[in-house]
C-alpha cells in the first residue's frame, strides 16, 4: 500500500525519545526509506535527562507539550502535526494532548510492560 490515509505528503512526526540512547537514532526498526515513502518528516528530540539532553528539575508535563511547540515552530511546522510517544514518552504525548489539542493530528503511543 502506497497511500496512508492517516499520514499525507505533508505529515510531520515528532517522536519523543526517553529511554533510548538519543534522538539521533530514529525510531528502531523503522527504515528512512520507509518514512520518506509515506511522506512523513520525522523530528526527534531527547527528553530532559536522557540521551544527550541536559536535566530539567522543574520540568512538567505543560512544559513538555510547550518544548514540543517551541520545537514545532521552529522547524517550520506550521499545522497540525503526530506524537509519537512509546514507554515513557507516551506520557508526554498525553501531553501534547492535554495542553496543544489545537496542534496535534494524533498520538499514537506504544507501553511496553
Amino acid at each position: 500500500m502506497r497511500n496512508c490515509e492517516l499520514l499525507d505528503s505533508t505529515s510531520w512526526l515528532i517522536n519523543l525519545m526517553s529511554l533510548m540512547p538519543c534522538a539521533l537514532k530514529g525510531i528502531p526498526g523503522v527504515k528512512t526509506s520507509l518514512l520518506e515513502e509515506f511522506g512523513v518528516r520525522l523530528v526527534s528530540y531527547d527528553l530532559p535527562g536522557f540521551g544527550e539532553s541536559d536535566p530539567h528539575t522543574r520540568r512538567n508535563l505543560n512544559s513538555s507539550a510547550m518544548d514540543m511547540l517551541y520545537l514545532a515552530d521552529s522547524v517550520g511546522i506550521l499545522g497540525k502535526f503526530w506524537v509519537l510517544g512509546y514507554s515513557s514518552g507516551s506520557m508526554h504525548s498525553w501531553a501534547a494532548l492535554r495542553y496543544i489539542p489545537d496542534r496535534i493530528a494524533g498520538t499514537p503511543t506504544l507501553l511496553f510492560l
